[in-house]
């Protein structure tokens, strides 16, 4: 999970950084920045351990290609079963 959080952070903290970045809890400016640390911080996890589950994850068994080929596979099945109804 290191790597998502190595990639993502940056965009994850620019997008909600944005929306956070005018609310003004209290006077004290380090207050505010803790608490900008702790909410920024949580979506950052949040966000990269959905990142990390639906695209690192996978990647790491050793019969992702086969998976992902019957994946396709299915899927095609499906589809065709659907439009010859």
């Amino acid at each position: 999970m290191c790597y998502t959080i190595y990639l993502y952070h940056y965009f994850v903290i620019s997008a909600f950084g944005r929306l956070t970045l005018h609310a003004r809890l209290t006077d004290s400016y380090y207050l505010n920045y803790l608490i900008q640390f702790i909410l920024l911080g949580g979506m950052t996890l949040i966000v990269c351990s959905i990142l990390f589950v639906l695209f690192e994850k996978p990647f790491m068994y050793r019969e992702w290609p086969q998976s992902l080929w019957n994946l396709v596979r299915r899927s095609c099945k499906m589809f065709k079963e659907a439009s010859s109804s």
